[in-house]
């Protein structure tokens, strides 16, 4: 006891059986009278509440009628480790002010990993970097910093582990979906989640949809859960993301509604050749050279195209649906109406990616 004297700060405690802790520390805190950055001490059978003071006699009373066995003591109390709330507080020892600078300013979360990029300003500091990331968030177990571009038919990005455990198999959860993956292996970024959620409520009881680069299933899955009587063939080419495709299918309950199908979807149109109200071609880098097949897909009396891409300023959308038109037109389908188009986000200086939501008879 002698020991702890010496490093912890003593204070008046409030000592009481385990049984009565909760009651206890609901009294002292509604007394004000709790300590909160100090800890509560486990000893024994007891618990030992640290106070900012002595109580007053009416207090003392309060605490009488609340609980029937306690103790006074004066007692070293371990402070309470402040949350850090930001990279810049728990790195601010660590780094110059200029350094500070150049930490992200945003990163994506996917279950319990933490994906950011490191500018190369930060490049030695990387791995201390994610040790800040894993204190200031306490649910992120693992961080991978980006170490390329998103690339490859499978669209894969190359990562380097800079803290944690280093598992990147996570389960993610949006919108009462939840979603088995791991992003060194197949494509999946949260920050469209919105954007998912917005197609979803356009869909209609009955429909047949197909989700023709499908991944993990975050389209088809929430369509699923969310709209009766629909039919949904969730296509990807990818084995791993086609693996955890089924999984998620069995996981959410939709096996029903999904249809996980392997494959590229050039090389399966034959199978859905005009069964589809509605197409999404969320293969932003490569969707124009998609379109005659989407157009294929689509039902005779035609359907809702739901088309992503990326386009460079200027006259970003315009650029976006002059693509579409003409490559609808050359697969002998019309361009009736383009119901809504949007930026969702920059991907480059100056370079966006889009969405357009096309009628196509």
């Amino acid at each position: 006891m002698c020991g702890l004297n010496k490093v912890m700060p003593m204070a008046y405690g409030l000592k009481v059986s385990k049984r009565l802790g909760e009651r206890a520390i609901k009294t002292v805190s509604q007394l004000t009278l709790i300590d909160r950055e100090l800890k509560i001490r486990d000893v024994e059978d007891s618990l030992v509440i640290p106070l900012t003071r002595a109580p007053s006699e009416e207090e003392g009373k309060k605490l009488k009628e609340a609980l029937y066995s306690f103790e006074w003591v004066r007692d070293s109390f371990p402070k309470r480790a402040r949350a850090v709330k930001s990279l810049v507080e728990a790195l601010k020892n660590d780094l110059t002010p200029d350094l500070l600078t150049y930490l992200p300013k945003s990163m994506d979360i996917v279950g319990s990993i933490a994906i950011v990029n490191i500018s190369p300003e930060l490049e030695a500091w990387k791995h201390r970097v994610g040790s800040a990331i894993l204190q200031v968030n306490r649910n992120v177990e693992t961080v991978l910093a980006k170490a390329g571009h998103v690339q490859g038919k499978h669209r894969l990005r190359r990562f380097k582990v800079i803290a944690g455990t280093g598992e990147t198999e996570v389960v993610h959860r949006e919108y009462g979906c939840t979603y088995q993956l791991d992003p060194t292996e197949v494509y999946f970024t949260p920050r469209l989640s919105e954007e998912r959620r917005r197609v979803v409520e356009q869909v209609r009881k009955g429909e047949t949809i197909v989700d023709m680069f499908a991944s993990v299933g975050p389209f088809a899955i929430q369509i699923a859960k969310t709209c009766e009587n629909v039919t949904v063939y969730a296509v990807d080419v990818n084995e791993k993301a086609y693996y955890f495709l089924k999984r998620n299918v069995r996981a959410n309950g939709v096996e029903k509604r999904v249809i996980p199908v392997l494959g590229d979807v050039r090389g399966l149109v034959e199978r859905f050749e005009g069964v589809s109200d509605r197409v999404i071609l969320d293969l932003p880098e490569k969707a124009l050279e998609f379109i005659d097949v989407a157009c294929r897909l689509l039902k005779p009396g035609g359907g809702r195209m739901h088309y992503y891409c990326f386009q460079s300023e200027p006259s970003v959308l315009e650029k976006a649906e002059e693509g579409l038109r003409v490559n609808v037109a050359e697969a002998n389908r019309v361009l009736q109406d383009v119901v809504y188009k949007q930026r969702l986000r920059q991907i480059a200086p100056r370079r966006w990616q889009v969405v357009l939501d096309a009628t196509v008879c």
